[in-house]
C-alpha cells in the first residue's frame, strides 16, 4: 500500500478517460478531479483502492494517485507557522479582497508585526527573504491568546532541509587556518 488514511495526496493529471488502473476504471467524470488535492480518507479493503475527503461518489487506486506537496493553498486561518528566522506567526484570512482581487493570508505575530500571503510562492518560500520562508506549519488549536506558544505540537509539514554546499577554502577561512590544514574525513 502506497498511501495510509490521512496522506495528502493529488489525483494524477493526464490520466487516460475508461482505462483501468489497478483495476481500478477511470471515468470520464473523474476528470475534473485531476489536479487537485485530496486527503486519504478510508481504504477500501481487498483492493488498493481510496475514498477521498470530499469526493463522494468516485473511488481512487493507487495508481491514480500522487504524493501530493504541502503549499500556499494548504495554510489555513488558525494554523501556526514557524519561519527560518525561528520567528513563529498565525494564519490568518485576509478580509480586504480588493488589493489583489483575490483572498490572501496574513500571517501575525506575537508582537504584531506581520508577513503578507501574496509575498509567498506556492512551496511557502518568501519572494524578498528566506528568513522568512515557511520552515514547518503547525494545526493547533487556538485557545485564550492569539498565539499560543507551541510546546510538545509536532508540525504536520516540515521543510527538507536543503544541503549545504561548502569548499574546502570557504572552511579555511571560517576556521582561520590555511586550507592545506583541511582533512575531510567520513564520519
Amino acid at each position: 500500500m502506497k498511501f495510509k488514511v490521512g496522506d495528502r495526496v493529488r489525483v494524477k493529471e493526464g490520466l487516460i478517460s475508461n482505462k483501468s488502473y489497478d483495476g481500478i476504471r477511470f471515468a470520464p467524470e473523474m476528470q475534473e478531479y485531476c489536479g487537485k488535492k485530496y486527503i486519504a480518507e478510508s481504504f477500501v479493503t481487498g483492493n488498493r483502492v481510496w475514498r477521498l475527503e470530499g469526493i463522494e461518489h468516485w473511488v481512487f487506486s493507487d495508481e491514480m494517485l500522487e504524493p501530493a506537496p504541502f503549499g500556499k493553498s494548504d495554510l489555513k486561518t488558525g494554523m501556526q507557522v514557524r519561519t527560518n528566522a525561528g520567528g513563529l506567526y498565525m494564519v490568518l484570512e485576509n478580509i480586504d479582497t480588493k488589493v489583489y482581487g483575490k483572498q490572501q493570508f496574513i500571517l501575525a505575530n506575537f508582537e504584531g508585526g506581520f508577513l503578507c500571503g501574496s509575498d509567498y510562492d506556492d512551496e511557502l518560500k518568501h519572494a524578498d527573504h528566506s528568513k522568512y520562508d515557511i520552515a514547518k506549519v503547525y494545526d493547533v488549536p487556538v485557545t485564550g491568546s492569539i498565539l499560543k506558544p507551541l510546546r510538545c505540537a509536532a508540525p504536520i509539514w516540515k521543510r527538507e532541509e536543503e544541503p549545504i554546499e561548502i569548499t574546502v577554502k570557504e572552511i579555511a577561512d571560517w576556521k582561520g587556518v590555511s586550507p592545506e590544514r583541511i582533512r575531510i574525513r567520513e564520519d
